[in-house]
Order: C-alpha cells, then structure tokens, then sequence
C-alpha cells in the first residue's frame, strides 16, 4: 500500500511540474508558397514560474514540425517544442459551415415536427374509417343520429385530408431545403474529426505574461499568377494586371489576414549539386525490335502532373473581366536573396475549401512597341505584337494570361518567361484586313540532271496587302531547308532584302505598309543531292 502511494505521489508531482497551460492563438500573417505556406500567428499566455506545457490548440493537422518557430518578448527558457494531433477535442466549425450545420439541425426538428403530424393524422383517419360501421338493426340508429354521424364523418374527413395536403407539401418543400444545405455543406469540403496541436515545454523563474510568436509550414496551399493584358492602341502602352490565385486547405479558414505571396518553393532541394568524374567507356548497343523501341518511346514520354497540390488549369479556372477603372491595393514587393515577395496590404479571408481564390497583386503600364508579325509558310495570317524591354523590374512568373484589344477578348495563352530574351514578344491576336498569299512560282522552279546528280531549283512568292487605314510595320519570316549531310546541298539564290540565317535557313524580312499598299517578297533556293535517293521536300 505504501508502495502504491508513493508512485501515486511522484506521478502526482510530475504531473504539477509540467502543468498544462491551453493558450488560444490568432494569425495574423500568412505567407504563401507556390506549393505550400507559412503560417504565423500570436500568442499571449501567462505563465508561472517553474515548468509548464503550453498547448497551443485548434490548429491545422498538416503541419511540418521541423519548420516550427517559436519566439517571446520576455526572458523564458524553450525546453522543447513539438507537434501532435489531439483526436478527443472537438473541432471548431467555421462561421460559414456552423451556420450552414444550425440551419441544418433546425430544417431537421421541423422535417422531424412534419411527419410526427402526417403520422397523428393517418391513425386518426384510419380510427374514423375503421369505426364507421353501423348495426342496421340497432334501436339507436335513428335517422337523426345517422344524419349526424355522417356529417362528423364528413366534416372530419374533410379536415383530415386537407391537413394532410398541407403537411405533405411541408414535408417536400422541407426535403428540398434540406437537400440544397447539405450539398452546401459538402460543398465547403469535409470537416476535419481531429485539431492540431503545439506543445512547448517552458521553464520560467517568475511568474510573467509573455507574448509569443509562432510560426510554421503548412502544404497544402500555394497560388499560381493570372495575368491581363490590355492595349487599347498601337499608340498606347499596355496595361497588365497582375493577379493570382491562392487556395489552401489546411483545415483552418484564414480570415481577415495580411497575406504575401513568395516566388520561393520550400519544398525545393535544396542540397547544391555535386560533379562527379565521367569516365568513358565502351557500351554495347541496345537492340530493340520495333514494337519493344514504340512502347519504350511511349514510357519515355508518359508523365504525369502533381494534382493534389495544384489545380489542373483549363479555361474555366481562369476569368476574363471586364474592362474597368480600378485603383489597385498597394503593394510591397521585396527582392529577397533567393526569391520575391509581394506584400498585399489589402486583408483576405481565404477558407480551407480548396478553390482559387482571386487576389490583386499589382497593376503596371508597360511601355511597348507594336508590330505585325507573319510567318506565311505556316500561316497566311497577320498577328500583332507588343514588343516590351525590361519586363524584368515587374518580378513576373511564367503563368496564364487572357488578353485584350481595344476593349475585345482575343484568347488566352502561357505567358512564357524562361528565356532569356531581353525583349518580351506578346501577341494580340489576328488582324484579317492584312491579306497575304503564298505560292511558288513556276517560272523558278526547274529541275536539272547534273551527272549522278539532280538539282531542283524552288522559287516562292508572298503577297501582302494592307487594308487598314493607317501605315503599318511588319515583321516576315520564311525559311529554306538546311541540311548536315554531305551529299545534300542547299543554295541560297536570291532573297532580295532579307536577312538569312545559315544555321536555321531562316529569312527575315521587315518591311513597311501604307495604306492600300502591294508588296511582293520573292525568294529562290537550290537543292543538289543524287538522283538516286528521295528527300522530304
């Protein structure tokens, strides 16, 4: 017995060392990842001297332990620090998904109220009609009581089967508004059954209130940009609204937060790479049959895209607005070492549904220069394009754009800024009063047979017209074969104006139109190679 009361004390004593101290916490600043985020929150607790665990509750399940930090403005002494799941305490619903659950619970009782009534009213009809019989030989039947029995019946009746109509229609009108609840509710995603939970164990020589501020890595968010470019002129710059949109679903809504946006991917290796020697050696070559070299060129190329982080992106996820006179949020964009920051000043309320929401990172005026551009080969078609140099300062990311001109929707497309290029080509969409044909012409176009050999000689011919009512610039590009093999030759005849890439075979031709105005850009070119052997003209 003694034995039992001593473990009893000295568990009792471990129990008051590290006495547990729940603190509640409020966030107060969000910082979102491309494919994660970091939480940080605020904290005031206070705490009496000796050993205690604080417990900062109601927090999201997902949460990278090796990237929690914990800082105070007062002297105290961080024993430890870690992350757990707590399955017994009850999650706090949202404000959205608890009002949604009380209408639902209230719908319930009246559904339940409803048939309670329709049940009352059926036993009561079947009791009426189960008691209509009369003894036709009975002395008390007389022809005023069954004048009276008979109106009862009916008069009862009557009410009976118009009550019932009545609650009928409340039991559909209630199924039908219940319906539309829960699919409301399924439609804010599934609750979590269980809260994370931080845990610091602290020694503290005086008692002391101490403000703390913590902060941690979630996964499951991110943002991806969304732009929109606008030109209401070829004299006028373009005007690009930087926008993006975030989604998180963390279990814990986030609202009326101070939000910034990071180009920087914690989840990214971060380990620089490391040359090893290359050592040549002879191999033997692998020899496949046809059908092993199709099916190892299909595994080749089968990839697959990371769907739980981020949303596929088809043209519903992205929204084409409206011209619109607006002043944009201001904006706070620091150039950190390794990424960029936006710092939106305007506060968000993000929920933990998973969806994109939209949020205004900047707006800028981009100073462009517009030409047209046409590659006939490919396409007899006129394009125009806004040609902007230092693009770099506006701290863009590849992303989706949706453009416009002169206040028309003309498509949407990846805005591509991997290159290197100094000069960002944006295209506009199709002008169609610039007409253009391409042909060859047969008056250049001969055929020879020089000993073992043939050369064919390929002249062509593109025809452009300006419709338009203003001069115009443009931009044509064309191309002859190029060839490594030696017993292939390809000449360059003649290309009037035009300038010619040995490399790629390319032809450029920059030319200006007046209105109503003709051009003709004619070029010609040599093939030689045996007489033999097919090429893929």
């Amino acid at each position: 017995m003694k034995y039992t009361i001593s473990t009893l004390l000295i568990a009792f004593s471990i129990f008051v060392s590290a006495k547990e101290i729940p603190t509640r916490s409020t966030i107060e600043h969000v910082t979102i990842f491309q494919k994660a985020a970091q939480i940080e929150r605020t904290a005031q607790v206070k705490i009496p001297s000796g050993k205690h665990q604080i417990i900062i509750s109601n927090l999201s399940t997902q949460i990278n332990e090796n990237s929690i930090q914990l800082r105070g403005d007062k002297q105290l002494s961080i024993l430890s620090i870690y992350f757990q799941r707590n399955y017994l305490k009850d999650v706090v619903p949202s404000s959205k998904l608890k009002a949604i659950q009380d209408s639902i619970s209230f719908m319930e009782s009246k559904l339940q109220d409803v048939n309670d009534e329709r049940w009352l009213l059926k036993e009561e009809k079947d009791l009426i009609l189960k008691n209509k019989v009369l003894s036709p030989t009975g002395n008390n039947n007389t022809t005023e009581e069954l004048t009276k029995r008979a109106d009862f019946y009916r008069t009862r009746l009557k009410d009976i089967l118009k009550s019932q109509k009545t609650e009928n229609q409340k039991h559909t009108t209630y199924q039908n508004i219940l319906g539309k609840l829960r699919a409301q509710k399924n439609q804010l995603g599934s609750q979590r059954k269980h809260v994370g939970e931080i845990v610091v164990e602290v020694e503290s020589k005086t008692t002391q209130t101490i403000n703390l501020n913590l902060a941690y890595n979630i996964q499951n968010a991110g943002w991806y940009p969304l732009y929109n470019l606008r030109s209401n002129s070829i004299k006028e710059p373009l005007q690009l609204d930087y926008n993006a949109k975030v989604y998180q679903h963390s279990g814990v809504d986030w609202e009326n937060i101070k939000i910034s946006l990071s180009t920087s991917n914690p989840q990214a290796n971060i380990q620089k790479p490391t040359l090893t020697p290359w050592r040549l050696a002879f191999v033997q070559p692998l020899n496949y049959s046809r059908n092993e070299s199709f099916k190892q060129s299909n595994r080749a190329y089968n990839y697959s895209s990371d769907a739980s982080n981020s949303k596929t992106e088809s043209d519903d996820d992205f929204e084409i607005k409206e011209l619109e006179e607006f002043t944009p949020p201001p904006v706070q964009v620091s150039q950190l070492q390794t990424a960029v920051s936006f710092d939106l000043k305007t506060r968000y309320n993000i929920p933990s549904d998973n969806k994109q929401h939209g949020v205004i990172v900047a707006q800028y005026e981009l100073p462009a220069d517009y030409t047209y551009y046409a590659a006939p080969k490919i396409q007899t078609t006129a394009f125009l394009l806004a040609k902007t140099s230092d693009w770099h300062q506006y701290n863009l990311i590849p992303g989706r754009s949706n453009f416009f001109f002169q206040n028309t929707f003309v498509g949407n497309a990846m805005l591509n800024l991997s290159g290197m290029q100094d000069t960002l080509d944006i295209s506009l969409g199709r002008d169609d009063n610039i007409i253009m044909e391409r042909k060859r012409v047969k008056d250049y176009c001969k055929v020879y047979a020089i000993g073992a050999d043939k050369r064919e000689e390929i002249g062509i011919r593109t025809t452009i017209t300006n419709n338009k009512n203003v001069a115009i610039e443009m931009i044509v590009e064309d191309q002859i074969p190029v060839t490594t093999n030696n017993q292939i030759e390809v000449t360059l005849l003649s290309s009037k104006k035009a300038e010619h890439n040995e490399d790629t075979g390319k032809l450029k031709w920059v030319i200006k139109l007046k209105p109503g105005e003709s051009k003709e850009l004619n070029f010609s070119y040599s093939i030689r190679f045996p007489k033999d052997r097919k090429i893929n003209l």
